[in-house]
């Protein structure tokens, strides 16, 4: 990888992550707007992500997870895997980016498919990452999936994809 190409995408990452935190700021202040029934946006978000979960004291619930999360992820550093390495992780059809679960001093990777999602799917990839570093969450269905959106809300809540899917949706 060139010189060009890495400081490139060490920018893109950079800016994903502003904006990881800058949809977890926002989903931590709408849900703690949130009603039971309003913000709509919230109640969706919940219910979507978190197997039809949407009272109030599980939004308080999910709000603690979203405070702890908005603490600890930004700390995270990042190592970006070039196109033809051998790391194993990247090899994997699919595999975006991939944190060791619950190590929280080693780099998040970076694998080159990351770069071809949209900028909010980049930064929602990151989320999902510091949850699996920090939350100790695994990967149990992503959205779009299935067996996600059949998942009980027990399953959602040690999901990393729900915590990351939720903040994109309720910010």
């Amino acid at each position: 990888m060139t010189a060009a190409i890495q400081s490139t995408q060490k920018q893109i990452v950079a800016a994903d992550r502003l904006r990881a935190i800058s949809m977890l700021d926002s989903a931590i202040n709408n849900i703690g707007l949130y009603n039971g029934t309003s913000p709509a946006k919230v109640k969706n978000a919940l219910s979507k992500h978190f197997g039809g979960a949407t009272s109030t004291a599980f939004a308080k619930w999910i709000k603690i997870n979203l405070h702890i999360l908005r603490t600890l992820g930004p700390l995270a550093e990042y190592e970006i895997i070039a196109t033809g390495s051998s790391f194993w992780a990247c090899d994997s059809p699919g595999v975006i980016a991939t944190a060791f679960w619950c190590v929280p001093f080693v780099a998040i990777r970076i694998c080159p498919e990351y770069f071809n999602q949209t900028p909010d799917e980049r930064s929602a990839t990151l989320i999902h990452e510091w949850v699996h570093k920090y939350g100790c969450n695994l990967d149990l269905g992503y959205e779009g999936e299935t067996s996600y959106s059949n998942n009980s809300t027990v399953t959602q809540l040690i999901n990393a994809d729900s915590f990351a899917q939720f903040a994109k949706d309720a910010q």
